[in-house]
């Protein structure tokens, strides 16, 4: 495992919600949200990982359900980065740390 941070932006402009996921050759993910300046954190497996990056708007409430779950609104980004076999996205996380920026188009 190692440290992996970075920025992730979309044609220059920070994203600020959502979800960033390296998915090891092993198969084990790892996941870290994306804060309101675009950056995020996480651990990660050494190795080479697959990427993956989800960024939806906020679900809107149903009036008259309260307390179920609200699915997420549109996506913020395009829908092939929510896959890590669509995304297009790699990096090899090194022992130590490690900075990852993506910035989508």
């Amino acid at each position: 495992m190692a440290a992996v941070e970075g920025k992730v932006s979309l044609k220059g402009q920070a994203l600020t919600t959502g979800k960033v996921t390296f998915v090891h050759e092993l198969g084990r993910p790892y996941s870290g949200d994306i804060g309101a300046d675009g950056t995020y954190k996480l651990k990660a497996g050494v190795g080479l990982n697959k990427v993956s990056i989800d960024s939806h708007e906020p679900g809107k409430e149903i009036k008259d359900r309260p307390g179920m779950a609200v699915p997420p609104g549109k996506s913020l980004i395009p829908e092939k980065y929510s896959a890590p076999s669509t995304s297009g996205l790699t990096f090899d996380v090194k022992a130590g740390s490690n900075q990852a920026d993506f910035d989508l188009k």
